[in-house]
């Protein structure tokens, strides 16, 4: 199934192993990677710009995405137009960038990477992936597969991926405290997937005591896609699809409020 823009998520998670080693820092600027990029200045993009949408690229798949082997060449060229750090813009081209920085350090294409790294850890072999920001295609199974490794703070079955400080380290965090004039609150192509209050009104309850908790973390996509994992009742939420049909809210709906019915004491 399209997993659309749930792909940042499994970007993010690749990039975490490269944190965990100590290869990159998530405040890094990526020009200590990619030397056409600055390192000092109001100009500096650092990796957290690239998950968080913060560098103020605009995209996805630009240039011909990860598949252009001078793409990090291309956005360097165009640096006079970024406002690193003082837009915020939902892109996929920021993951692209980064993992231009992880093909440099990890010495092979970042998709390679994915597969060596993440899917054959986590047994998974029936996929699609040609870009950083968007465009995989798994089961809901292997969806579940990820999620039950946030579940355990960088762990799955007996393989590490990183360790549960670094799991920390990629939670959403409010912008505004990286970048006083960005409200909005991303983790490292993690968000908080908490309980909607529309949701908690129509069960007649407080949103903490309706469906999954207020420490769920996730990612959803334009396809329908989504993924939510539930740190504090250890419950993994996957659904895989290749598109929103015309009754998709509706189903949404009672398929959260069939959760949440399943929570309310």
């Amino acid at each position: 199934m399209y997993t659309a823009s749930l792909t940042k998520m499994l970007s993010g998670l690749m990039f975490a192993q490269f944190v965990d080693q100590g290869l990159m820092g998530i405040d890094d600027p990526i020009g200590t990677v990619l030397p056409d990029f600055p390192v000092e200045g109001g100009k500096v993009v650092t990796f957290r710009q690239c998950f968080t949408h913060s560098t103020s690229l605009a995209g996805h798949s630009s240039w011909g995405g990860l598949l252009n082997p001078y793409l990090d060449n291309v956005f360097a060229n165009g640096i006079e137009y970024l406002e690193p750090g003082k837009v915020y813009q939902y892109n996929g081209d920021g993951l692209n960038l980064a993992g231009k920085a992880m093909e440099l350090v990890g010495g092979k294409p970042a998709l390679r990477l994915v597969y060596e790294n993440l899917f054959v850890p986590l047994g998974i072999t029936n996929f699609g992936l040609n870009d950083l920001g968007g465009g995989a295609t798994l089961a809901a199974e292997d969806l579940a597969r990820f999620g039950q490794m946030l579940l355990n703070r960088g762990a799955y079955g007996d393989y590490r991926f990183f360790s549960p400080a670094t799991f920390e380290a990629l939670l959403p965090q409010p912008l505004s405290t990286f970048y006083p004039n960005l409200e909005a609150e991303e983790g490292i192509a993690i968000r908080w997937m908490r309980t909607l209050p529309w949701l908690a009104n129509e069960m007649g309850a407080e949103p903490d005591k309706v469906g999954l908790s207020q420490n769920t973390m996730g990612y959803t996509s334009s396809s329908g896609a989504t993924l939510q994992v539930d740190l504090d009742n250890d419950i993994v939420v996957a659904q895989a699809r290749n598109g929103q049909g015309p009754l998709f809210e509706e189903h949404r709906y009672q398929f959260l409020k069939a959760i949440a019915e399943g929570f309310v004491d």
